[in-house]
């Protein structure tokens, strides 16, 4: 206004056309600067202010909702292999933590459930981060790890980890030829279960009832032998494995017990698998899968539904790259399967999957038989997994290692090739310790049977 006013000059207002006119541009401004100073016009010229800084913040990288407070679950928690992956920002939490790959992908299963829906199953929106896995070294002290059984194993293919009123704190060791060792954890020898002219290989303890079942080759055939680890582990049945559905005597009968007392057993030949459950109260077993063109292998209990009776089993599927998830109910029923291996793509790195075990922090252990790689799938809330490597000594060779298992914060591994169990410490206090990141020439040669026992 007061530019006009110096426009216009003092001789140009003496005109009484020109002061008309100068009169009503006056009046208009003072309008106009009224309406800006209004706080209807201030909260417009603001939300224009913010939708501008969005705007930007995007064309930035940055997020949107950063300010936005978020619903975070107190308290432990353990999720299920079922729910999906899901990104979350989260600084770890000890040391440098490698980037790794998140996956998200549906797996509703096909069939219905007879199982009522848990919380733990439902589905998250499906969202995907990738990224490079580097392996996560650390510094090897003579206290984070070791190995054990040099002198008296001869060709060891699985390590048990368990604990009974009788004996807390024990390791049961299968020995191809030496039947079984129960050992400390520092690997000295407490027994030696000697079983004539067979040999041993898959191990598992019912703690409960305090019943340990070895699975064992004779010339006869496969067969489970039963040992009651309170009266000194003197064996008190065998129990001859099922002959059908067909599958070569010399593939190894992977057994496990389920949290109530269930045996199951899993095998595979390349040709055909089956997964079976022993009746007691019939002697007799129940086959609860048949497959074509697979190779079951290795058995654990993943997961347990205490309030619904029913038990979640994990096995590798080593001729189709794969790990599942078999679902039993109460009724020993099998009704539902997963592939986990494309639930979290593990098959972008784990090319021969051996043995996998669940930790009592709900993380999955995958040991990859073709390169000697041990992997972690660890747990986190809300569904969200990663994908760590841990980083073994230098001694674990491709195609030399099979039997896992772990307690506590320490892991235990059959070397068979080593006649060793390797015990080494992966985790600090629950947590996985990592490390600053190295690159090293990687040798992978190509993957040959298991050893068979």
């Amino acid at each position: 206004m007061f530019i006009l006013i110096k426009a216009v000059g003092n001789r140009a207002l003496a005109d009484p056309k020109v002061a008309s006119l100068f009169d009503s541009l006056v009046s208009t401004a003072l309008i106009l600067i009224t309406e800006i100073q209004s706080p209807k016009c201030t909260l417009v010229c603001s939300a224009r202010s913010d939708n501008m800084s969005v705007i930007e913040d995007r064309r930035r990288g940055c997020s949107v909702d950063s300010s936005v407070s978020r619903f975070v679950r107190e308290g432990p928690y353990v999720s299920s292999f079922r729910e999906k992956s899901i990104p979350l920002e989260e600084a770890p939490r000890l040391g440098s933590v490698s980037s790794s790959s998140i996956c998200t992908v549906d797996t509703r299963p096909s069939n219905v459930s007879s199982l009522p829906p848990l919380s733990d199953y439902n589905s998250h929106a499906n969202s995907i981060l990738s990224s490079s896995i580097t392996p996560t070294p650390r510094e090897e002290d003579e206290t984070s790890s070791f190995c054990f059984g040099k002198s008296y194993l001869t060709r060891p293919i699985c390590v048990e980890a368990f604990s009974t009123q009788s004996k807390p704190n024990k390791l049961a060791v299968t020995d191809s030829c030496g039947g079984v060792y129960i050992t400390n954890s520092r690997g000295e020898i407490e027994q030696n279960i000697l079983i004539k002219n067979s040999s041993a290989s898959s191990v598992c303890v019912d703690e409960k009832n305090e019943l340990m079942y070895v699975s064992v080759m004779q010339s006869k055939g496969r067969s489970i032998h039963v040992f009651d680890v309170a009266s000194n582990c003197r064996k008190v049945e065998v129990i001859a494995c099922p002959r059908d559905p067909k599958i070569e005597m010399s593939r190894t009968r992977w057994i496990t017990v389920g949290p109530r007392g269930h045996l199951f057993m899993t095998s595979g030949d390349n040709i055909k698998s089956a997964l079976w459950t022993y009746i007691r109260s019939k002697k007799a077993w129940k086959l609860l899968k048949e497959s074509r063109k697979s190779r079951y292998q290795y058995l654990t209990v993943a997961e347990d539904q205490a309030d619904y009776k029913a038990v979640v089993l994990l096995t590798c599927d080593a001729a189709n790259n794969r790990l599942l998830l078999f679902v039993i109910d109460h009724s020993m029923s099998l009704i539902n399967e997963y592939d986990l291996s494309k639930t979290y793509r593990l098959n972008e790195h784990i090319h021969s999957p051996a043995s996998a075990i669940v930790d009592k922090h709900g993380n999955l252990l995958i040991l990859d038989y073709a390169s000697g790689k041990l992997w972690i799938l660890l747990s986190g809330v809300k569904g969200v997994r990663r994908l760590k490597q841990v980083t073994l000594p230098d001694i674990v060779r491709p195609q030399e290692a099979l039997g896992i298992c772990s307690r506590g914060d320490v892991l235990y591994l059959a070397l068979f090739n080593r006649r060793e169990i390797l015990c080494t410490q992966y985790l600090e206090e629950g947590v996985f310790k990592s490390a600053p990141a190295t690159s090293s020439p990687i040798q992978q040669r190509r993957s040959t049977s298991l050893p068979r026992s």
